[in-house]
């Protein structure tokens, strides 16, 4: 799965705070498969 940088950073950004309010199993495990590469 490819993604850009730009938009995937910015994805990113907008996540870590919403992570705080509700994490996500699902995201998570997208962030985590995301972070390997």
């Amino acid at each position: 799965m490819k993604m850009v940088p730009k938009i995937n950073g910015r994805f990113l950004q907008r996540n870590r705070s919403a992570h705080k309010i509700a994490p996500n199993p699902k995201l998570l495990a997208f962030f985590e498969g995301d972070l390997t590469f």
